[in-house]
This record gives C-alpha cells, sequence and structure tokens, in this order.
C-alpha cells in the first residue's frame, strides 16, 4: 500500500489518479460544513446523544472528520463517545494532511492529536483514540467492500465523499450502496455532495428516501437521504455471527485481574460501566502478568496474512495505549527502545519488502553491539516497539481504576444465569451479579462447565535475570531471537522466556535457566557472565490450539453440534440459522506469548461486540479469534463426534 500521489494546484490538493479535487476550491470548510454537519443537523443531534456513529466513505485528509470533531467536542456531553469509521483505500499522507491543516488555523490543534496517531501507511483497521476517549477513529485503510464486509454497526450518519462517480466507479456502485443499506438504521440520515441522477435512484431501491437540496457555493444541487427500512445484514458464515446484545444494564464482571483482565476493565470503565474484578489473589498480576519484562513486537508470520494482519494492527494500537498510560503514570514501565529481531535472511526481506512504504514501521538493523550477524540471518529494528515491566504496567491500571471498581478476592465455583443476569458464585455464597460476564483469566476460562470443550493449555515460560556487563551496557535495544533480552535497567538485564510443554513446576529450574543462558551466549558471546545462583520468575502462558487468542461471546456448544452437523460430511446445507450463545458471557483468553501485544485491541473488540459499536479490526480478524472456531474445526475433521 501506498500513500495517495496528490499534485498541489495554487494551494489545493488534487487526486491525478481520480482527476479531482479534495475538496472546494471556494472554501473546503464551510463545503464540509454545509453537505455533512448542516445537512445532517448534527449540532442538534450532538447535544442529545450518549454515543454515536459517524461513517465517511472516503477520508482522504480527514477534514469532514476534524470538522466533525470540533462540534462534537463543544456539544455533546463530556462522558458520551462519537465513533467514527472513515474508509479510505488511498490513505493521505501526513505530510498533505500537515499542508491541509495549516489552512485553517482554527482547525490544527485538532489536526495536530490525529497526526500524532496517524497510522503508517499499512492495510488493515487502525483504531484511534482522541481527545481523551471521547472521539474513536476507526480507520480503515482498506477497499469499502473489504472495509465493510462482516462488520456489524448501525451508523446514525453516513457521509459519501468519494471522488466525482464518473471518475471513481470502484466506489460508487450498487454493492456500496447496498451494503451501506446494510449498515443503517430507521433514521439513519446520509449527505453527499453529488447529486448525480443513478446515486440518487440507487439509494431510492436501497431503501432511503431522497431529497435535492442546495448545493454548496456554486454547486447548484447536493443530496440528503434518511433510511426507512429495516435492514439485514449479509450472513455468509452463520457459525460466526453474533448477535446484537443488549447493553442498557452495564454492568460487568470481569474473571481474572491479569492484563487481558485489566485492559478490558479500563475499556469498560471508560465506557461508563460498572465492574467487578474478581481473582483468586489478594492483588492483581500475580500469575504470568506479574513478570518484570516483556517485549512488545509484532508477530509476524508470512505463512498467514490475516494473523500478521491482525498483530500488527494490534501492535499499533498497543503501542499508543502505553505512550498514553505512560504519560498518565510517575513509574516507569514503558521503554520503548525499539526491538532488533532476528530472523532468517529470506523472511526478512519478505518483510521489509511488504512494508516497504511503511516509514519507521520496520527497517533493516545492525546486531546488538555494532557487530557482524551470520550470513544466513538479518536484524530487523521495530523503532516504535519495545518492552514492558508487566507487572507495573498491571498495577498502573489497578490504580487508575481501583476507585471505580469493586475487587473481591475468590475463587468461583459457578457461572449460572437467573432473570438476564449472570451469578457468580464461590463454594458457599453468590459473590456477585451482572448483565455481562467476561473471563480473562488464562487457562481458567476452560474450568467452568459451559466451556470446558474450549483448547486452552498453559505453557511454563521462566525468564532469568542477569547483572549488566561493560559490554552489555552498550545494548540499547531490546533484542529478540527466540529469546528476548533487554536493555539493563536498574542494574539488570531479563532474558526471557522458556518454552517448557512437559514442565508445570512453578519452582526455578536449573534446566530452563541453563537453556535460556545458552541461547544468549550462541546470539552473543562473550557479553555476559553466568549467574552464581538460580534468579529470575517462573510464569504461565495460556495458548488455544492454533495460537490465536480466543476473544468473543461463549457459543452454545450443543446447539452448534446439532445445527451445524452436516459440516463433517463436507456438505453445507442451502441455510443454516444464525449461531446461538451465551447472551453476555464473553472471553477474553489464550493470549500466549503475544499477549502484550493482543490484550489492548481485544479488549476493545470485546467491547465493541458488547455494545454494537465498529470493530477495531477487520470482519476476518474478529472470526479468527472468535471462540467458535473451535466447534466449527472439530465438526468438519471429526466424522465421530456427536452431540
Amino acid at each position: 500500500m501506498e500513500y495517495a500521489d496528490i499534485k498541489w494546484v495554487e494551494g489545493q490538493p488534487y487526486s491525478e489518479k481520480f482527476g479531482d479535487v479534495y475538496y472546494s476550491a471556494s472554501d473546503g470548510l464551510s463545503e464540509t460544513e454545509h453537505v455533512f454537519i448542516q445537512q445532517n443537523n448534527l449540532i442538534e443531534r450532538f447535544k442529545q446523544a450518549d454515543r454515536f456513529i459517524i461513517a465517511e466513505a472516503g477520508f482522504g485528509t480527514g477534514l469532514n472528520f476534524i470538522a466533525t470533531c470540533r462540534q462534537w467536542l463543544e456539544h455533546a456531553s463530556h462522558d458520551s463517545v462519537l465513533s467514527y469509521v472513515g474508509i479510505e483505500k488511498h490513505p493521505v499522507s501526513p505530510l498533505d494532511i500537515r499542508r491541509v491543516s495549516d489552512r485553517w488555523a482554527e482547525l490544527t490543534p485538532l489536526y495536530t492529536q490525529l497526526l500524532t496517531r496517524y497510522p503508517p501507511v499499512i492495510a488493515g483497521s487502525h483504531l484511534i483514540k482522541l481527545f481523551n476517549g471521547r472521539v474513536q477513529l476507526n480507520l480503515e485503510f482498506l477497499d469499502i467492500d473489504e472495509a465493510l464486509k462482516g462488520c456489524r454497526f448501525k451508523a446514525d450518519v453516513w457521509f459519501l465523499d468519494g471522488f466525482n462517480p464518473a471518475q471513481n466507479t470502484d466506489m460508487w456502485n450498487d454493492v456500496l450502496i447496498d451494503k451501506i443499506a446494510q449498515h443503517s438504521k430507521v433514521g439513519t440520515s446520509l449527505s453527499t455532495y453529488t447529486a448525480a441522477g443513478h446515486v440518487r435512484r440507487r439509494l431510492e431501491d436501497a431503501g432511503f428516501e431522497v431529497k435535492k437540496v442546495k448545493g454548496h457555493a456554486r454547486k447548484r444541487e447536493m443530496i440528503t437521504a434518511a433510511f426507512v427500512r429495516e435492514s439485514q445484514y449479509k450472513i455468509e458464515l452463520p457459525w460466526y455471527e453474533i448477535p446484537q446484545q443488549s447493553c442498557n444494564d452495564k454492568t460487568a464482571i470481569i474473571v481474572g485481574a491479569g492484563i487481558a483482565g485489566l485492559t478490558t476493565a479500563l475499556a469498560m470503565i471508560n465506557k461508563g460501566w460498572q465492574v467487578t474484578l474478581i481473582d483468586r489473589h489478594d492483588e492483581v498480576a500475580q500469575e504470568a502478568s506479574g513478570n518484570p519484562a516483556g517485549v512488545l513486537l509484532p508477530r509476524m508470520n508470512l505463512g498467514d496474512e490475516l494473523e500478521q494482519q491482525f498483530f500488527v494492527n494490534a501492535f499499533l494500537f498497543a503501542t499508543s495505549q502505553l505512550d498514553d498510560l505512560q504519560k498518565q503514570s510517575s513509574v516507569d514501565f514503558w521503554h520503548k527502545t525499539g526491538v532488533c529481531s532476528q530472523e532468517l535472511k529470506e523472511k526478512a526481506e519478505k518483510i521489509l519488502s511488504s512494508y516497504r512504504t511503511s516509514q519507521g514501521f520496520v527497517c533493516e538493523g545492525e546486531g546488538a553491539l555494532g557487530d557482524e550477524v551470520a550470513q544466513e540471518y538479518m536484524i530487523l529494528k521495530y523503532a516504535s516497539a519495545g518492552w514492558v515491566n508487566i507487572d507495573v504496567l498491571c498495577r498502573e491500571i489497578y490504580k487508575m481504576i481501583e476507585k471505580r471498581i469493586s475487587y473481591i478476592r475468590s475463587n468461583i465455583n459457578s457461572l449460572n444465569r437467573v432473570e438476564e443476569r449472570w451469578q457468580v458464585s464461590d463454594e458457599n455464597s453468590i459473590l456477585a451479579s451482572a448483565s455481562v460476564v467476561v473471563l480473562a483469566a488464562g487457562q481458567s476460562i476452560a474450568d467452568f462447565e459451559l466451556t470446558s470443550w474450549l483448547p486452552v493449555k498453559s505453557i511454563r515460560g521462566q525468564m532469568t535475570a542477569v547483572e549488566p556487563t561493560e559490554k552489555s551496557k552498550k545494548i540499547s535495544s531490546a533484542l529478540s531471537f527466540g529469546r528476548f533480552v533487554t536493555p539493563q535497567h536498574n542494574g539488570v538485564h531479563y532474558i526471557g522466556a522458556s518454552y517448557d510443554t512437559d514442565d508445570m513446576s512453578p519452582e526455578l529450574s536449573e534446566l530452563s535457566q541453563t537453556e535460556n543462558l545458552k541461547k544468549l551466549q550462541d546470539q552473543l558471546p562473550d557479553v555476559f557472565v553466568k549467574p552464581d545462583k538460580l534468579t529470575g520468575r517462573v510464569g504461565f502462558r495460556s495458548v488455544s490450539e492454533d495460537r490465536m487468542p480466543v476473544v468473543g461471546l461463549v457459543p452454545e456448544k450443543e446447539w452448534f453440534l446439532k445445527q451445524y452437523a452436516d459440516l463433517r460430511h463436507g456438505r453445507r446445507t442451502t441455510k443454516y440459522l444464525p449461531a446461538r450463545s451465551y447472551d453476555g458471557l464473553y472471553l477474553n483468553g489464550a493470549h500466549g506469548s503475544r499477549g502484550l501485544t493482543s490484550c489492548f485491541i481485544s479488549a476493545e473488540l470485546l467491547l465493541s461486540i458488547i455494545e454494537g459499536t465498529p470493530y477495531p479490526m477487520s470482519a476476518d480478524a474478529v472470526n479468527a479469534l472468535n471462540p467458535s472456531r473451535f466447534l466449527i474445526r472439530r465438526l468438519k475433521r471429526d466424522q465421530k463426534m456427536t452431540a
């Protein structure tokens, strides 16, 4: 993916590809205010809104978005949230956006905040939180058909701002209009600068009541519309269908006080939820999330494009979240040192080729001490990556939310649904009840009757702590080579972590430490001195059978096995019922060794499913995390399985 080729003509951005300007030559801001803000009556609607969803086809320079944010921040209540889906197949570069920003001084501060979070030109979904969380931008660097495929949100307003329909026929097509209708509800409004007859007629066919009104400046006419039909999504994979949940009662129980549970709690509290956090320990982060170090790095699996896209987009969001959290804390936990990753040369060259236009994301690096690397390897440098003291991070998140949650120390014995609420109990009594329960306690997400079928397990990991030497003090970036090494911090380097599939002991192991040190010696010979005693920490990662996180509603297993039984025989009926799940029961677990990368975006995904807001990732990625995937795979490969 590359940035749009923009030519500046007398101070106006012009697209050579589409032969059209990005906004009115007379005054782009007044055009935006007339076409999109006034015609959709946004100021009055913002005053009444608790949450609001706007979707824009053609994000371009971000002018419509920034002008809308200005009105939202002025007129909406401080605890309401604007979700804005901006879809752009040809992203505009930050330099060109800055030139637009400089034209309107009143917009420059808003644009500046956008530009500090603006993602590299990488295809996919980019979640950006702005203005202290009051605006959530889902920036989709995708073709609009791909961006809307499988998404489950109903917009309050649509902005159609693609280039002239005569030049941009790929966007102004019947498929687009149908998908806009699917993502609209009765009363959804729409506006566009164009008054083209075929656009007007197609909108009417799709269920919009269309009007022609006066256009901006010298433009005689434009279109406004209101959706007047009930619409349904097109269901292609019914076993992954996520039903709309009711969340009028915004109460939640989160089981597990590690990084998955805490990031989920933070996301929910920031959206006005009342949260009860339950863990078997007196304090947070007592298991794997209590580690003193972990590397934040995307997982680059070139054999699985979907997995790679998920982890890259998750990584970019995680770095922005950590930046924000670190600014709010007086204690250091996010060390943005960059990470140098050693890869086989062939793989490294493919990664560099894939992201050659994404400045600042990845580049060729050098050995840890400026030394040469073996001929078959190459060093890749991820400049915005780094390492995290996970234990401190978790404790700082807890400090931020402590006064707004209830914390219960207990071992949970059972989950029961009673009168549209979940009751969580220990051996003696009911601990709490809520409309939503999120199981986020590592491997323990499979400890309940309704989830016991989940294919998750624990993998032991042991870290080793070593003292710095004169040579090792020169290491400035975290290193990744099958193990990781942090730069020295407070008189120690952390090496991690072993991957012990047959050892479940919580005690430090001489064998694991020896393996860690051997990996270190092979990579950096004669740099470190072997410790004279066992040092470090043991934690247990929770992993699924496909190494992807498990995030979403808990499916009704027996119903699945019965309704989708035909899949065992390699045939599919003409029509299946949509998936059936336990209302209000969610999972967020199995984040494995990349939990630092995946937990932040997974918490946002969970909340978007619960609240019916736009997903922070592609629908294919949502499906790849959906717990239902395991039941469907088992049906397809196991003909003997019965309900």
